[in-house]
């Protein structure tokens, strides 16, 4: 995962860029609210908004993160990290 991420990263484009050196935080595995096997992994959090990369159905999204520490996801954004970017943190 930690290589998928840096080719992530090495796309990022000078719109995301800012964006992702604000939020970015070390990469930690969570939980989805909904149940589920398939592992998912928070990539940046500003408050308890994250963009996360859900190894199942191999897309990023933004979603919430409730009081038990799970994940809600909220939207998915594609394959490329920079398109979830583009839509975090919702207020800016």
């Amino acid at each position: 995962m930690r290589v998928f991420l840096d080719e992530q990263i090495a796309r990022i484009d000078d719109l995301t860029r800012p964006v992702w050196k604000k939020h970015r935080i070390k990469m930690e595995s969570a939980q989805s609210a909904e149940g589920g096997e398939s592992p998912i992994f928070i990539v940046a959090r500003s408050g308890t908004e994250v963009v996360f990369y859900d190894d199942r159905s191999q897309e990023f999204g933004t979603g919430e993160m409730d009081e038990s520490g799970a994940l809600r996801p909220r939207t998915m954004y594609g394959e490329e990290l920079r398109f979830a970017l583009r839509h975090f943190p919702r207020v800016r």
